[in-house]
């Protein structure tokens, strides 16, 4: 008889939206924070590049990876949160400085993507999740600071093209607050964090993260 091993499990196969940013810093220590809008099992893979797109389907190489490989089963509404020189034990984060992941102190990019990070410039086998510009302004000639819009991501996108952008974080709203709280459907959580009058943001110092707190209502049960 054949033997199965039930601690191994298919990962998660995600979509664009399923996890979105909510929070970034370029000024050291670099960090970010997103919030899952969809259950992912243990073992699920998600990758995130500060690499940008040097045309619509074409990505840009030079930078660094960062890998999230999930330790147990997740919930949506869960908040995973990196940060430079962290300590990464049983987080499952790859690393705390991978080699060439790091965020330009006037605005950068960050991509959210499921697939090898050896096709990024290819997209072969990609799926973009999430994607944002900020602190600087989108160009049609991409450099390590900026990216091209990528044509695969439409409604998991946000651009924050302004310099008080350069540090940041979905704030519900136009003013700072210690805490976030939000319920509502993950469609609705989406259309609210990639609306840009809903950011905060700091241009030379650090933004103070908040607390963030997520309800995903799910419909049609």
């Amino acid at each position: 008889f054949p033997s199965h091993d039930s601690s191994v499990k298919a990962q998660t196969t995600l979509s664009q939206g399923d996890v979105t940013l909510v929070a970034i810093n370029s000024q050291n220590p670099d960090m970010f924070s997103v919030v899952l809008l969809k259950n992912i099992a243990a073992g699920t893979v998600i990758n995130f590049t500060d690499n940008g797109f040097t045309a619509g389907t074409t990505g840009r190489t030079g930078e660094g990876f960062l890998t999230y490989t999930a330790p147990g089963a997740l919930n949506a509404g869960t908040v995973l949160t990196w940060s430079n020189g962290m300590t990464i034990t049983e987080t499952g984060w790859s690393g705390n400085a991978p080699t060439n992941f790091s965020f330009n102190g006037s605005g950068d990019q960050l991509f959210i993507f499921q697939g090898s990070t050896g096709n990024w410039a290819t997209q072969s086998g990609i799926t973009l999740i999430y994607g944002i510009n900020y602190g600087t302004a989108i160009s049609s000639t991409s450099n390590a600071s900026n990216t091209v819009q990528p044509t695969g991501l439409t409604s998991a996108w946000i651009n924050l093209p302004t310099s008080t952008n350069a540090n940041g974080y979905f704030a519900n709203g136009s003013s700072a607050t210690s805490s976030v709280s939000v319920t509502d459907t993950a469609a609705n959580i989406l259309t609210a964090v990639t609306t840009a009058a809903k950011w905060v943001g700091t241009s030379a110092t650090a933004a103070t993260v908040p607390t963030f707190s997520f309800t995903i209502i799910v419909t049609g049960k």
